[in-house]
């Protein structure tokens, strides 16, 4: 009986203990982690459904497009960093709320022109089949 008892306790101690353990590296996984982003059609995910052949054909615009890419991406990261600080600051300040978005707003819109001006380029290089094929990859998610 008194093997049972402790056997039943032991057992039980050890599933809070389990579940205390996951509950904090669950709750560290996700506290660290923003919430996804909606899906949208992105310039590399409809380059990927080319065939070979024109990715090549366009691997040099792409080449030089990357280093400009690549900051105007920081920008939008820090903007949406600036945004989140003034959204949980301790005190808080509509007005720096407001200019966090707004700059947010700008940066994204930079690269929306940037990314619309690339996909012009690059569509210049292809012929109506390999056009069509990149308006349809708009409508399919992305390959992993």
């Amino acid at each position: 009986m008194f093997k049972q008892r402790l056997f039943a306790i032991v057992l039980i101690s050890s599933l809070a203990l389990n579940l205390f353990i996951g509950g904090i590296l669950i709750g560290g996984y996700f506290q660290g982690h923003p919430p996804p982003h909606p899906m949208r059609p992105n310039l590399h995910w409809m380059i990927q459904s080319l065939p070979e052949k024109s990715k090549i054909k366009i691997r040099p615009l792409m080449q030089a497009f990357r280093p400009n890419m690549f900051s105007q991406m920081q920008g939008i990261k820090e903007a949406r960093q600036a945004v989140h600080r003034k959204l949980t600051a301790v005190n808080f300040n509509k007005e720096s709320l407001s200019q966090a978005l707004e700059h947010l707003r700008q940066e994204m819109g930079t690269m929306q022109q940037r990314m619309h001006g690339q996909l012009i380029e690059i569509a210049g290089l292809l012929d109506a089949k390999e056009r069509q094929q990149l308006s349809e990859a708009t409508h399919r998610k992305p390959f992993r």
